[in-house]
């Protein structure tokens, strides 16, 4: 096989591994709302190193998402400085590593406390129909019995 046909095969590779490249690139311009950032040669070769580590492009979004969950790296420091570049993020395989694991965190959080309002809220609609049940129980003797019994 000579160059012409091995490049010809690898272009299909080369042009996913661009569109890849892109859609990270564009994710992080607008949830890091760095609208009018370029996608320059240093950051592209960041974004394809991870890649080319086996990072998936959902992790590296997952990463981006865990930089923009980090008051500190979200500006909310005693710099009032933002370090959220896409090249902080994927400078190495630590940092995409420990922003994912941080957007994980985030997420056991939330659902711990969306699993949490759900008991609070059937626990409340317990203790309502309990409620409506004596009230009821009260205005007719055979339901008063039924309940006194059930409980």
């Amino acid at each position: 096989m000579d160059n012409s046909e091995a490049a010809e095969k690898n272009a299909p590779v080369v042009q996913v591994r661009y569109e890849q490249v892109q859609r990270v690139f564009d994710y992080w311009r607008i949830r890091m709302a760095h609208k009018r950032a370029k996608l320059d040669e240093k950051r592209r070769k960041k974004i394809r190193m991870r890649l080319d580590d086996g990072y998936t492009e959902q992790d590296l979004i997952d990463a981006i998402d865990g930089c923009g969950l980090s008051d500190f790296h979200s500006g909310r420091n005693d710099r009032n400085t933002a370090y959220n570049d896409i090249e902080l993020i994927c400078r190495d395989a630590k940092h995409v590593d420990m922003f994912i694991a941080l957007a994980e965190k985030v997420k056991v959080r939330k659902a711990l406390a969306e699993q949490a309002a759900r008991t609070k809220k059937e626990e409340d609609e317990r203790l309502a129909l309990e409620r409506e049940a004596r009230r009821l129980s009260n205005d007719s003797p055979s339901l008063k019995l039924a309940f006194t019994r059930r409980a």
